[in-house]
């Protein structure tokens, strides 16, 4: 990766599309490695290179990875501006129809997460007539886009439904990264539910755990690793949520914005069950960071978890006879 950093850096009168396929390979290792960091400056210069060669197809992919991104460390705003971008270059300038659908997966999801669920349900009525036109790796994303839209409106039974069919649309032999990841969402997306299913999220975390010890990247072991905490403590198993803490250790950092705020409330979760009622201002300042950052559907959900935690505290609390 460093190798092929620096054979960019020494050439910048090379071929621009050759440059430009160059940084993409190195966003994608980048993006697996967690270099979150060298990663927005990769896909940046990609954005502009893109623009620079002015090929539609090209201008796109680079908008919708760079919103990806985006979404990924919590800016929405900028996510957004990059992903409408990119929709309507595709639309626009003929990119290729996969271009259209990936360009449109990524805006649902952004409007999803900032609430706009009334922009968010008119695409995904416009992506569900595509379909069955889909091929099998690419429709499995979009059922899964889709199943995080019904969540976020609370329709949780269409949500299961549209999860099962993503999952059963790609056997592990074809993608297993795409099988281990879209069983990782399964778990997150039952965990969001209300009433939430951690006994379905064990479930899936159970049955992709060997994925993830096989190909799984840092980001994939620390969500599957947070992932299983959050189950066991709404299963009620606090001892459990408390070991898979200790082993994830202070470090979230390869989380992304939004699993890394769910990890650190769960973290103070279990302080505020031991007594400590300093975790009450730690959950306020993590649902004002996901406000701030424009996601009020992770900013409910972090008052939800304040307030059942707060509500847990207290029936734990031992009663005293007067």
């Amino acid at each position: 990766m460093e190798l092929l950093f620096e054979t960019f850096e020494r050439e910048p009168g090379a071929d621009p599309a050759l440059r430009w396929h160059a940084l993409w390979f190195l966003a994608q290792l980048q993006d697996g490695a967690g270099l979150t960091d060298s990663r927005a400056d990769t896909l940046r210069r990609l954005v502009e290179i893109g623009d620079e060669i002015a090929i539609p197809e090209l201008r796109t992919r680079a908008r919708y990875q760079y919103a990806r991104y985006q979404r990924s460390v919590g800016d929405l705003l900028a996510a957004h501006i990059n992903a409408a971008a990119a929709l309507a270059i595709a639309e626009g300038e003929a990119a290729g129809s996969l271009d259209t659908v990936r360009a449109l997966l990524v805006l649902l999801s952004v409007e999803a997460e900032s609430g706009r669920l009334a922009e968010a349900d008119t695409r995904a009525s416009r992506l569900a007539d595509l379909l069955d036109d889909l091929p099998g790796t690419v429709r499995a994303e979009a059922l899964w886009t889709l199943a995080t839209l019904r969540v976020r409106q609370g329709r949780h039974a269409l949500a299961a439904e549209l999860l099962d069919q993503a999952i059963g649309a790609v056997a592990s032999g074809s993608d297993l990264l795409l099988w281990m990841r879209l069983r990782l969402a399964s778990a997150s997306l039952h965990l969001q539910m209300n009433p939430r299913v951690p006994s379905e999220a064990m479930k899936r975390l159970v049955e992709v755990s060997p994925a993830v010890e096989l190909v799984g990247t840092a980001v994939h072991k620390q969500e599957h690793l947070a992932l299983r905490a959050r189950a066991a403590y709404h299963n009620g198993d606090l001892e459990e949520a408390r070991l898979c803490c200790e082993e994830m250790g202070p470090d979230s950092a390869h989380l992304p914005f939004r699993d890394r705020l769910r990890y650190q409330a769960l973290v103070a979760q279990l302080r505020l069950h031991d007594g400590d009622r300093t975790a009450v201002a730690d959950l306020e300042r993590l649902a004002r960071q996901a406000e701030s950052a424009g996601n009020t559907e992770l900013a409910s959900e972090l008052w939800r978890l304040l307030a059942e935690a707060l509500a847990r505290s207290e029936a734990s609390r031992p009663t005293i006879d007067t």
